[in-house]
């Protein structure tokens, strides 16, 4: 409850005042606003952040209240914001509009970011977290399924009220290395064209807009590779990666430093369960013979934290 509260107090701003939008043939067009989740624990990357930037593109449903049948016209629309900015942001369509019921019935609204043009099917959004090149491009949020005009009302979307304020939730996690040297290994040595490989957490899934569930698809066996952020205060390397939610057993992560010769420092991430929203940061410790490893879950608002150390 104090969390959504939290959510409204700092999303709150006027609807959109532009006037209704008719087509040739009185249809009439969605009115759209749209905010991210509120972050008071402010990080590097756009998976933290809770401000829009300019052009961010959103992809958009209209169904049948209460029901899984989309619109005639309401099958992923694209809109996008003009200018960066927190709260409720205004969207506009970059073609044509999504169109609401003719006959007035209600419509409920859902919601995605980033934009896909591939994506047909609501309750099933194919996610693929392999390439982790671009973390913006795989900071997948959705809005849940919105059946009335604004957050916490009781006016139902229709060609007579067709304003709709979309609140965004995060539906990936992320995963956060910092890294720095102990007995035997020089600050220098961590700075010879470092990379992280992880092996044993899905990377690929399904996210259901209408509820926010995201499954997985097997590919516990690929590689991926987190990348390299800001460092943290402390450390000499950070790297991040975006994940799936997902219940994992043991997981292998190897620290990989020079190229020829190439020095591998393995060790295992024990299995947990890693929730939507969560940034699990693992300090590592890189020494001669050994790898140590404390670690902290943050839920971008507050937090619980752990500890373990293994070795090589």
């Amino acid at each position: 409850m104090i969390m959504a509260v939290l959510l409204m107090t700092a999303c709150s701003s006027e609807q959109n005042g532009d006037p209704v939008r008719r087509d040739d043939e009185g249809r009439v067009a969605l009115q759209l606003t749209a905010c991210m989740p509120t972050i008071t624990v402010e990080t590097v990357t756009r998976a933290a952040g809770n401000a829009w930037e300019a052009n961010d593109a959103i992809g958009v449903f209209a169904l049948d209240h209460n029901r899984t049948m989309v619109t005639a016209d309401g099958r992923n629309v694209s809109y996008k914001v003009a200018s960066a900015g927190t709260g409720y942001q205004t969207f506009s369509p970059t073609g044509a509009p999504l169109y609401l019921p003719t006959d007035g019935s209600a419509a409920d609204i859902c919601a995605y970011y980033p934009y896909k043009g591939d994506v047909t099917d609501p309750t099933q959004v194919a996610i693929d977290l392999t390439d982790q090149t671009d973390q913006k491009a795989i900071d997948w949020m959705s809005s849940g399924r919105t059946q009335y005009t604004t957050q916490g009302g009781s006016t139902p979307i229709t060609r007579d009220n067709p304003t709709c304020q979309l609140l965004f939730s995060h539906r990936m996690c992320k995963i956060q290395f910092n890294i720095t040297n102990g007995d035997g290994i020089a600050a220098g040595d961590l700075a010879n064209n470092p990379s992280m490989e992880v092996m044993g957490l899905s990377p690929v899934g399904y996210l259901n807009l209408l509820t926010g569930a995201v499954t997985t698809n097997g590919g516990t066996t690929v590689v991926f590779h987190p990348q390299e952020m800001t460092a943290a205060a402390g450390y000499v390397k950070s790297f991040e990666a975006t994940v799936l939610p997902q219940v994992a057993g043991d997981s292998q992560v190897t620290f990989v430093i020079g190229t020829s010769p190439q020095a591998r420092y393995t060790f295992t991430l024990p299995g947990r369960e890693f929730v939507a929203g969560k940034r699990y940061i693992y300090n590592v410790t890189v020494r001669n013979k050994a790898v140590s490893m404390t670690s902290t879950v943050t839920d971008w608002t507050a937090g619980v934290s752990g500890g373990g150390v293994v070795y090589i």
